[in-house]
């Protein structure tokens, strides 16, 4: 028969389980905030570039400041389209790292629910018919 030695094993496998789950959770937690992390420094970065090349591209309208620019107006405008172009590809990449994060965890959280349905949803109660 097995029984209670089985549903103890059983028990045991799923408090396991859910301990490996909750870890990994954990961990992926972690990586998705070191990822913000890295993604805000980044932008921050990127703003700051973005605010200087700003600021020399209106100088640049004054010729003295192109005379004494220590960069020729070809190298800002490749340096502002390079800053424009790395900043696009920030946002595209940081909403599909979101979306495969929130994507992984949306299954993981999908298997909890799964584990605990199999193994501690109450039985149905029987339904005796009446003679």
């Amino acid at each position: 028969m097995g029984g209670v030695g089985e549903s103890h094993q059983e028990g045991d496998l799923v408090e396991q389980r859910l301990r490996e789950l909750e870890e990994l959770l954990a961990k992926k937690d972690s990586e998705l905030h070191e990822r913000d992390r890295t993604v805000q420094e980044l932008t921050d970065r990127l703003s700051k570039a973005v605010e200087r090349l700003d600021r020399v591209k209106r100088a640049g309208s004054d010729q003295n400041v192109i005379r004494t620019s220590a960069f020729p107006k070809e190298v800002v405008d490749q340096q502002t389209e390079l800053v424009d172009d790395l900043q696009r590809a920030l946002e595209m990449w940081t909403n599909m790292q979101m979306s495969c994060s929130m994507g992984r965890f949306e299954m993981q959280v999908s298997d909890l629910h799964a584990l605990f349905d199999e193994h501690f949803r109450p039985p149905e109660p029987e339904l005796e018919s009446e003679p």
